[in-house]
């Protein structure tokens, strides 16, 4: 049969089937494992789906999962360091309480479905076991091309508790099922069949139009952040030594990510007085900061935050992990700069090329690490209208950045003003009449004190 011949299963009818707690088959990319697997929501699991499963695959049955239920049953990585090279988060194995030996039809029938279960707790699974749980990258499908991911986008789409079955079709012959052998043994057995493509397609159809989800801050009942260290720290960038700062890491329950915070001045001073605190959201860019890349702004904006909140005597910069890229990681990110060369696309262009959204960053955690530092009026620095909505509630004012646009930037720079208006107004139009004289260093590199989302501008 040639390629050209295949038929997949219409990507709806897929979700609905497996809803309805069918197998369906789903197919990565030729360049990956190019392989297929069978995947169905936990919560439907039989002894006789696992016997099947058991029969046509490697036998190796997996349980997706998202990060939050991986947390709640305390399912940490199956080794310290993991070289796996298509990344996939193994966990260590369990088997229910409630099973024998845990490995029989039956046995692991139970386990699947108590991993699926609301009201299951860490206690209620022995360690090591037979089943074993995988957990999905937060931005599923869009995120990381895997089955991993695609079992758990699969659940979510169809209403279903974020936790499934997968495992890898084998031919009779011992070896791995290729396309072609999928497609046969989907038309035996009667199996939706799809490809991880169709699904990241669909997932991508669902986002608003202009290509993202429509809110950057999700509610998390179990989303907070815990302080794990703080010292002191003298900061100088380039010629401008900035004093001396107090230096908070926190780490967010919700993915382990540790975000950085740098505040001065008398805080509380700010809070009790009922004055806004001047702050920076800052999405961690290893190319940009450390690196020192002109191929970005993010440097230098670091460096104005940095410089005005010296100036101004009191402030917070919250160094926010996991964003490089915009969320997509730092290797995506060097691919993404690759394909802008080659193909001559703008960074949102890139990103969607790689298969992600424009922009995958959340700010759930910035604004626990707000709350937990008792901050209520915020003076935000930034040109991101994403972020400004993200934590609107605490803002009583807004400061745009503005740095020097170069050869190495204006095309980069032209697109956030495409994705987040326009920006570069002369001072004197950007500033309010009864808004206070701006200092020399502002003068020199910020507009200030603009209230409206209008009038913000790039990223």
């Amino acid at each position: 049969m040639a390629e050209k011949e295949v038929k997949f299963t219409p990507i709806e009818e897929a979700i609905d089937r497996f809803g309805k707690g069918e197998y369906v088959v789903v197919m990565d990319d030729e360049s990956r494992e190019n392989e297929g697997d069978i995947v169905m929501a936990a919560q439907f699991v039989t002894p006789e789906n696992i016997t099947f499963a058991l029969k046509h695959t490697s036998g190796i049955l997996c349980a997706p999962m998202t990060v939050p239920l991986a947390k709640k049953f305390d399912l940490g990585p199956m080794v310290k360091n993991p070289t796996d090279p298509n990344g996939t988060a193994f966990t260590v194995t369990v088997d229910h309480i409630d099973t024998s030996t845990g490995v029989s039809s039956r046995d692991r029938s139970v386990t699947f479905k108590a991993l699926a279960d609301p009201s299951a707790e860490a206690k209620h699974f022995t360690r090591p076991g037979h089943v074993f749980p995988l957990v999905a990258r937060q931005g599923g499908i869009l995120e990381r091309r895997g089955h991993t991911e695609a079992t758990v986008d699969l659940c979510l789409l169809s209403g279903l508790h974020p936790v499934g079955l997968l495992a890898e079709i084998m031919n009779e012959d011992g070896t791995m099922s290729r396309l072609m052998d999928c497609v046969e043994f989907a038309e035996k057995y009667q199996l939706a069949i799809i490809t991880v493509e169709h699904l990241a397609a669909h997932r991508s159809s669902l986002n608003n139009s202009s290509g993202r989800v429509e809110s950057k801050v999700e509610e998390k009942k179990d989303a907070s952040v815990e302080l794990v260290a703080s010292c002191k720290l003298p900061i100088q960038r380039g010629e401008h030594f900035l004093g001396q700062w107090d230096c908070q890491m926190y780490r967010s329950s919700e993915d382990n990510i540790i975000h950085t915070v740098l505040s001065k001045g008398n805080i509380e001073e700010k809070k009790k007085n009922g004055e806004p605190v001047l702050i920076r959201l800052h999405s961690e860019c290893f190319t940009g900061n450390t690196l020192g890349s002109l191929r970005c702004d993010c440097g230098e904006q670091l460096d104005l935050s940095l410089k005005a909140i010296h100036e101004n005597g009191t402030g917070v910069v919250i160094y926010i992990g996991g964003h490089e890229g915009r969320g997509i990681g730092i290797v995506n990110k060097v691919k993404a700069y690759n394909l802008q060369d080659e193909e001559l696309l703008d960074t949102y262009e890139a990103n969607i090329k790689l298969g992600f959204e424009k922009d995958l960053r959340q700010y759930n955690s910035a604004l626990e690490i707000i709350k937990a530092l008792g901050l209520t009026k915020l003076d935000l620095m930034t040109n991101n209208k994403w972020k400004y909505q993200a934590l609107n509630s605490y803002i009583t004012k807004v400061t745009p950045l503005v740095g020097q646009e170069t050869q190495h930037n204006a095309k980069y720079l032209e697109a956030k003003r495409k994705e987040h208006g326009t920006f570069g107004r002369k001072l004197e139009d950007r500033r309010e009449e009864n808004s206070p004289a701006p200092s020399t260093f502002q003068k020199k590199h910020l507009v200030s004190n603009c209230r409206d989302s209008e009038h913000i501008a790039v990223a």
